[in-house]
Formats: C-alpha cells, structure tokens, sequence
C-alpha cells in the first residue's frame, strides 16, 4: 500500500517521493529526525511501534525504502516463526559507507528473518536498484520506470491503474518525469474509487504521509508531510536537512 518515484539520478541530485499508506488504527511515524548509525548521519521517520523506518538517507545521499510485498506475505504468512521488523532495513543500509556497499548489505541479509519486502536503493550518480524478497527467493528487478507501487487491495488493479496513471502524468511526454509532475502525481486523487489513487483512502486504510527527498551535491533536505486523518487534507511541511559528508 505504497507508492515510490524518483527523478534521474545520473548527476549528483536527485528527488525520491514516497508516500506511506497504512492502516488507520496504525499510529502515525515521528517526523524526520537526525541520528548517527554507524559511521554515518542519517535522517528518517521513525515507527513508534517498530523503532525501525521505511525510508531514510545518509551523509552521503544515499537513500533506502522498502514496501510490503503483500502477494508473497499472503503466503510467508503461514510461517510460524517469528518475523523481526523490516523497518530495520533502511537504516542499517544507510549506515554503510558507499552505494555498493549497502547493496552489499542488503544481498547478505539474513532475509529469511523478515516478511517479504521490495526494497530500493538510490544514491547520487547511481541508479535507483530495486530488490525483492518473496519469502524463498531473492533477485534484483529491472524496472522501466522510476515508480513502483504496491497495494493489499485488488493488488494486480490498482498497480495497473497506478502504473498506467503515472504513464499518463508523468512520461506521456517522452521526457524524464520532472520534480513538479512527480510531486503532483504523489498527491493525485483522479480514480473515482480513492482506494486507486496514489493519495489512497479506504474504509480501514489511508496514506498516512508524503515524504519527498531532495539530494543536491552539498546536501539533502527531508521534506515530511501528514495526512490529516479527520479530513485527507495535507498537513504542514516538516523539513529537516544535512550536509552531505564528501
């Protein structure tokens, strides 16, 4: 149930949104906050129940998600082992020194401690790479498209409706999607049914935040903001930024 795009990062900047769907009786995040893990500073929201994030970046501009693979959980789900939290994913990945390295990290985790997940990994002059775990299998996915999208709802129609719908947005025009068509397909409301739209609402789930990540060649700025629960209007932006570390 969540929605990730990025502009090209073939030069030192780039922009990665995010927006985090969940379900309503699921308490809200922290806002951003700056902390030390490893060698490293790094920004991220922070889950109050997990202690862990779906999304940071470090000193160095490299950024991690991760999203539910929800097909491949409705079988994981039958384990009876206990799982730990993914939301430890991005942050020990941002806390390696270099891009590679924190591809490195993620292909010698122990993933088969985990429910399954997508996890990405995008830094300045590297290529956003994208990982999926099914709960057996672990393999590098080539995509098309700077977006991904997931959905526990009639997963295989809304990820179409998504994907077409930012075909339709955001690269229709043959040019690489901009900041500005990104950060208005984030907030898209188009499908007369909202469990569709990227900014998806349902009777027991909703987008509980956009998160927008802006890396520069001197530094990153963490731009987080809520969803207001009561009326789906977007809350004040809250921003934080850090001096990337050369």
């Amino acid at each position: 149930m969540c929605t990730v795009s990025w502009t090209s990062s073939q030069a030192a900047a780039y922009q990665l949104f995010f927006n985090r769907d969940e379900q309503r009786t699921r308490p809200r995040a922290l806002p951003p906050q700056q902390f030390c893990h490893g060698d490293r500073q790094i920004i991220a929201p922070i889950d109050e129940r997990s202690g862990g994030s779906w999304i940071a970046v470090n000193d160095l501009g490299i950024c991690a998600f991760l999203l539910n693979n929800y097909e491949a959980t409705q079988d994981a789900g039958k384990s009876l082992k206990p799982f730990k939290s993914r939301g430890e994913i991005p942050i020990a990945l941002c806390s390696q020194n270099g891009f590679g390295n924190s591809v490195g990290a993620l292909n010698l985790l122990q993933k088969e401690r985990y429910s399954p997940f997508f996890a990405g990994i995008i830094g300045p002059k590297a290529k956003c790479e994208i990982f999926c775990w099914d709960g057996t299998s672990f393999e590098k996915r080539s995509t098309d498209l700077p977006f991904i999208t997931t959905s526990s709802f009639q997963s295989a129609d809304v990820q179409s409706y998504r994907r077409t719908r930012f075909i339709e947005s955001c690269v229709s025009r043959r040019q690489a999607p901009s900041p500005e068509l990104l950060s208005t397909y984030h907030r898209d409301l188009g499908h007369e049914k909202p469990a569709f739209n990227p900014l998806m609402s349902r009777q027991d789930a909703e987008t509980h935040c956009i998160s927008r990540i802006y890396v520069g060649s001197c530094s990153v700025r963490f731009d987080h903001q809520e969803i207001d629960p009561s009326n789906g209007s977007l809350g004040p932006i809250n921003g934080m930024d850090l001096e990337i570390t050369i």
